[in-house]
């Protein structure tokens, strides 16, 4: 959009990510002081909760800070709810205040030993699956993993649409 001027022409007030949040922005402006009685959008009516698709949540253990936060963001747009933090205590304290259908560790952490993490949330919930993210230098590390308990591994960076199958397989 950007190359093509197209977003310069749009404007970034009219580009919206999901339909839900383009119905939000717009629907108010357009009733606003509006006289069509007969419009449908003039009254919204939420979904049931029963309707709703629950949401898959993944846990995001990184310590590279804006990778992991644009990653959550990504996951989002495809339908993973998810939350992130940067070392070992992190996680585990998520782990204890909340439910993860995944979590998504990388395993070259600056400070602390990526396999030391992982053996961490196996140890407080063995049958948590976990998905490595690691690096061309680390797959024999990546391996040794994978006998101790990881769900499975993927090379960083990752495809996006390769996670979610992943986290969805968890």
């Amino acid at each position: 959009l950007k190359r093509s001027h197209l977003y310069e022409k749009i404007g970034k007030n009219h580009i919206f990510i999901t339909l839900v949040e383009a119905v939000d922005r717009i629907w108010p402006a357009i009733h606003d002081k509006s006289d069509e009685a007969a419009c449908p959008l003039i009254r919204v009516v939420p979904l049931e909760a029963e309707v709703r698709k629950p949401a898959i949540r993944a846990l995001l253990v990184d310590d590279e800070k804006d990778f992991v936060a644009a990653l959550a963001k990504r996951l989002g747009r495809r339908g993973v709810e998810a939350d992130f933090c940067h070392n070992g205590a992190e996680t585990i304290a998520m782990l204890v205040e909340n439910d993860y259908d995944a979590v998504v560790l990388d395993l070259r952490l600056e400070r602390e030993k990526g396999e030391n993490v992982l053996r961490s949330i196996l140890d407080l919930r063995p049958k948590q699956p976990v998905i490595l993210l690691t690096g061309h230098g680390a797959i024999d590390s990546a391996v040794e993993c994978m006998r101790y308990g990881a769900f499975d591994y993927m090379l960083k960076p990752c495809d996006i649409d390769e996670l979610v199958k992943k986290i969805l397989a968890a």
